[in-house]
């Protein structure tokens, strides 16, 4: 008992970190021996991708037309749906409860704002702020549009 207390601790650490002495010597041979089979340095490496960044510019430009072009079908399709809530708000509404109405009030703004470019999510949480409701709402809200993407139809409870 009396050795334990007397006993040293030592300042070494109890897992191998992989930077020892030995360790980093093996890497550094390991990195000369790679430059010298690649033929270049880390900096002729970032010299090259900087002039292929200029050529790569004319390629984003193309690809943000073929992007436009799809946001734009995607609004398209938001507009339809805008415009079935809206049929479907005026037919019945006599039949709709007040719940299922703010419901698809509620989905209808959802897609106004995606159909101008705004995210899912914040979109959500804007319409959730715009009708006084909360975080679990605006998850809701998400879910109603999926479900009248898919059938056309709004749940009336959860």
């Amino acid at each position: 008992m009396k050795n334990m207390e007397t006993l040293k601790f030592s300042k070494r650490p109890l897992v191998n970190l992989g930077n020892s002495r030995t360790t980093k010597y093996r890497r550094k041979i390991k990195a000369l021996e790679n430059q010298k089979k690649n033929g270049q340095t880390l900096i002729q490496l970032l010299s090259k991708e900087k002039s292929q960044e200029t050529s790569d510019s004319e390629e984003t430009q193309n690809n943000d037309e073929e992007i436009n072009k799809k946001n734009a079908n995607k609004s398209m399709k938001y507009v339809t749906f805008i415009n079935q809530i809206e049929t479907k708000l005026k037919t019945e509404n006599q039949q709709l409860t007040s719940g299922h109405k703010m419901r698809l009030k509620a989905v209808q703004y959802y897609f106004q704002l995606l159909s101008k470019g705004h995210a899912k999510l914040k979109a959500s949480q804007t319409v959730a702020e715009l009708l006084n409701r909360g975080v679990w709402f605006a998850r809701c809200v998400r879910s109603w549009a999926k479900a009248f993407k898919n059938y056309d139809y709004v749940p009336k409870s959860n």
